[in-house]
């Protein structure tokens, strides 16, 4: 039994979820960007620029991801998806330093996160900081012993220590 939209607002919310979900980027970004414009709740709009964020992302547009993560953290500072999403963006443009920034802050609200441990334990990879890098992966495999991508990560890490001539 599906759920059916209580106003015309749910009713957009519904249907730029359904587009997202099927792929389909840049009718989500339209329907979210009309959703923006009715200037719902502040929680509700951090939420849309996420997920907008999420579609730029899905898109490659990552300046326009940023620029969507960073709005929806102005709309709700505590809204740990936006700064792990933001902070991923981050990394995959190679901003290091605003990508830990950005896990460190989201690790700040809630510090169960193994995913955002990992995160920014490949950020520290990156960077050649294998002390923080296995200190976040040990983090994270404590909270979650079977993580596999982390504790590859934290055997990529020592044979990169331990096999260097």
């Amino acid at each position: 039994k599906s759920i059916k939209p209580k106003s015309q607002l749910e009713k957009l919310i519904f249907d730029a979820l359904d587009e997202h979900s099927n792929c389909k980027f840049n009718e989500a970004i339209s329907i979210y960007s009309q959703i923006l414009k009715v200037k719902p709740s502040n929680h509700v709009r951090s939420i849309i620029y996420n997920h907008r964020g999420m579609a730029y992302f899905a898109l490659s547009d990552y300046k326009h991801a940023i620029n969507d993560f960073s709005k929806a953290i102005t709309f709700n500072n505590r809204n740990i998806s936006a700064l792990n999403n933001r902070g991923l963006t981050y990394r995959i443009l190679e901003e290091y330093e605003m990508a830990i920034i950005d896990f460190s802050s989201s690790l700040e609200i809630n510090r169960y996160q193994t995913e955002t441990y990992f995160s920014r334990a490949l950020v520290y990879h990156d960077l050649e900081d294998s002390a923080k890098a296995l200190k976040d992966c040990e983090e994270a495999i404590n909270m979650k012993p079977d993580f596999k991508a982390c504790i590859k990560l934290k055997s990529i890490i020592y044979s990169r220590l331990f096999n260097k001539k």
